[in-house]
């Protein structure tokens, strides 16, 4: 009994040897190549076994199977991919199995062990007997058919197609690059069934540890990825159809300490063009759109999954890859109700997973860490960090607020009133245009224009309404503005007004508008709901919910005091720059990021607790003595600049050695003052963005050690630093 393998390569160098490897009980391997350029073709004619026919590639897989099927001459015919290996138990067995076939078997199907990931793992959903023969009998009425997903046909002739029940092993998904190219060749074929890409790549695999029964022989070369290293820590931050520039702002520092990369949908709900951090769009579930298709799969090689609220399934998603793959799990809360939607006995359920899931939970607000804990969990698990923005960007900036007011012909007398956000009632869009009705009569040298910026279920409604009321001469509707230009419109208003009412199942959860107008230096006035108050504090007015006759009399103390205007967006401008700097939070969700990514590695993946976290010293990241630095330093320097000084250590020693200043830089405030127990001076800000007070050449050592590399433009900033060392510092 003779056996032949029938094959069909193009470039597949990478994978060849290993498949010609593990066809030992092939009496010969036929071969046809379609053009190969990378070394394929040296590496089968170094088989004695491969019989190598050499036609072009014509796009058309299955002229290529019918041409090798026609080359071979064995009794069996066996089919074999480049980029598949015969298990030990299929090459050990095979010619058992066709020396007691029944002469109506015709042929046998077998199972596929697609791997994924790596060689430890491989697709459970896949794992299923082919819907092809992979073995059939050598016979003139057998032949290949269609140029994509070719099928055999057994024209004419009657038997069985029977089952056996071994693996052959495909590597084909391992190298992610590939397998996405190959998403790409497939989606430019109609008859494939894949619109894109991502409906063959992102696909649900049910990821399991590979069958003990898929091993391969031990003369089967090893599996070698190409390329393949690991960099800096992988950050996988999961936000379903809900991925946002606003939030995103708060990691973009981090480039350069982490590999971060933003998982959304295929359809996601906002603008993400601006998004200065990789995106990957994963497929919805048709009927589910938080639900992302393929998830474990794309979060494979992340080593800190990073998801959002208990209440969206994508979070309940993370929770299940962390427990399968054993990988630390942050989950951000926005919600600030407790046991929201837990009506929903499914949601019930889900939420509470979540919760017992998480390692850790980032609550932006006290009300979302309250949410937590009435829901039962542990105080050591929820960190309070709010969310910040780029006061680099929105900053007061009057000129191009003019500009703005131009474009829209508003008159410089006029006074603005500015909403930003979705047309919906819980927002208080009708209070509003009720409160601007209601401030007729009371400014008599003053006139309102409200600029409504947002669209919503509720527009065309609230516009209708502003009909009746007879103000619509008084309203600008802008329905779509971007967000990097958003700053822009804040800058332009005398007034910015968020009045959002508090409902059953949502309430304002932080409200990113009103840190964005207030660090534009524009006053603002809200209501008393969810988190407004945490959020605005004494930089602005904030009135009941669901009350137009206290938001206008707010509106109109407002634009009859200018002083307080004035002093309410100079207390707005200073609250953000305190606490929702977006350059000073994301230091310290990288803080978080390396401390758990530290605490995991360290208890190998069992639980671990926050104590340390947030402690005087956190890792010992700022108290570090820094001797070798210290090395580096000349003797006779007397007056030394330190950036990034931590706590000072390295500058105490010092000015102990005879220094006469040593002057810190540093990012963190909390840091800062723990330095200036050791230094002369203490400047508390990004080195990038300060201009010291200093004169040219005054330092005769300046240092920055690791902070370097954290730099955006270290070339800009060398540069500017180069002025204040003496000539020969």
């Amino acid at each position: 009994m003779k056996i032949s393998v029938s094959m069909i390569t193009l470039n597949e160098a990478q994978h060849i040897k290993r498949a010609l490897s593990s066809c030992t009980f092939a009496d010969e391997i036929v071969v046809v190549d379609g053009g190969s350029t990378d070394g394929t073709i040296e590496i089968l004619e170094s088989f004695d076994k491969v019989k190598l026919i050499k036609h072009p590639w014509e796009g058309h897989f299955g002229k290529q199977r019918q041409i090798s099927l026609e080359h071979c001459t064995g009794d069996w015919v066996v089919r074999l991919d480049a980029d598949e290996v015969f298990s030990e138990e299929f090459e050990n067995g095979i010619r058992g199995l066709l020396e007691s076939t029944p002469p109506d078997t015709l042929g046998y199907r077998v199972r596929q062990c697609n791997l994924i990931g790596d060689e430890n793992y491989y697709s459970k959903t896949f794992d299923q007997y082919e819907a092809s023969p992979r073995i059939w009998r050598n016979l003139k009425e057998i032949r290949w058919e269609k140029h994509i997903h070719e099928v055999l046909v057994f024209e004419g002739l009657t038997g069985n197609i029977d089952t056996w029940d071994v693996y052959v092993i495909h590597y084909g998904f391992l190298d992610r690059k590939k397998y996405w190219e190959k998403g790409k060749f497939y989606s430019n074929i109609k008859e494939s069934g894949f619109g894109c890409p991502e409906e063959l790549y992102y696909r649900e695999y049910d990821i399991q540890p590979r069958p003990s029964r898929a091993r391969v022989s031990s003369h089967v070369p090893p599996f070698v990825m190409e390329g393949e290293k690991r960099g800096l820590p992988r950050i996988a931050i999961i936000r379903g159809p809900n991925l946002n520039p606003w939030e995103m702002q708060n990691y973009e520092p981090l480039v350069g300490q982490f590999d971060i990369t933003a998982y959304t949908t295929t359809k996601p709900n906002f603008d993400i063009d601006k998004i200065k951090l990789p995106v990957v769009k994963v497929p919805s579930h048709p009927e589910i759109p938080a639900y992302m298709m393929g998830l474990e799969f794309a979060l494979f090689d992340s080593d800190l999954i990073y998801s959002a609220d208990t209440t969206w399934p994508f979070s309940y998603q993370a929770v299940l890859i962390k427990e399968k793959f054993n990988k630390p799990l942050i989950c951000l809360q926005w919600e600030n109700i407790p046991f929201a939607y837990e009506e929903n006995e499914q949601m019930r359920l889900m939420k509470k997973k979540v919760r017992e899931g998480a390692d850790f939970f980032i609550a932006v607000t006290e009300r979302a860490r309250e949410a937590l804990l009435l829901e039962g969990v542990s105080p050591e698990k929820i960190i309070v960090l709010p969310m910040g923005i780029n006061i680099n960007r929105f900053r007061p900036d009057r000129t191009t607020g003019l500009e703005v007011r131009n474009e829209f012909g508003i008159r410089p007398s006029e006074k603005v009133v500015l909403f930003v956000g979705r047309a919906v009632w819980e927002k208080g869009i009708y209070d509003l245009i009720y409160a601007i009705k209601l401030t007729e009569g009371y400014l008599k040298d003053a006139e309102i224009r409200a600029v409504i910026t947002g669209r919503g279920p509720e527009l065309e409604t609230v516009k209708e309404r502003v009909r009746e009321l007879g103000i619509f001469d008084r309203f600008i509707f802008i329905e779509s503005y971007p967000y990097h230009k958003i700053h822009k419109l804040f800058n332009m208003a005398d007034i910015f007004v968020l009045p959002s009412i508090s409902l059953r199942s949502w309430k304002e959860q932080f409200g990113m508008v009103l840190i964005e107008a207030m660090a534009c230096g524009t006053p603002v006035i809200s209501t008393l709901s969810g988190s407004i108050p945490e959020v605005v504090g004494d930089a602005g007015l904030l009135v009941q919910s669901n009350d137009p006759h206290s938001l206008a009399d707010a509106i109109i103390d407002l634009i009859k005091n200018d002083d307080k205007r004035l002093e309410l967006g100079k207390k707005g401008r200073e609250r953000v720059e305190s606490n929702f700097s977006s350059e000073k939070i994301s230091q310290k969700f990288g803080d978080l990021f390396r401390y758990i990514l530290n605490e995991y590695r360290k208890s190998k993946g069992r639980s671990i607790t926050m104590e340390n976290l947030g402690s005087d010293d956190n890792n010992g990241y700022y108290k570090q003595e820094r001797r070798d630095v210290e090395a580096l330093i000349p003797g006779d320097a007397k007056y030394i600049l330190d950036i990034g000084c931590g706590e000072g250590l390295l500058g105490k020693r010092l000015l102990e050695r005879g220094a006469k200043e040593v002057v810190g830089v540093e990012l963190r405030e909390d840091i800062c003052k723990r330095a200036e127990k050791n230094l002369s001076r203490v400047i508390c800000g990004n080195i990038e963005e300060l201009e010291l007070p200093f004169e040219n050449g005054y330092f005769d050592c300046i240092i920055l050690a690791d902070i370097l590399e954290h730099l955006r433009e270290p070339g800009l900033t060398l540069k500017k630093l180069k002025g204040y060392l003496s000539q020969d510092g």
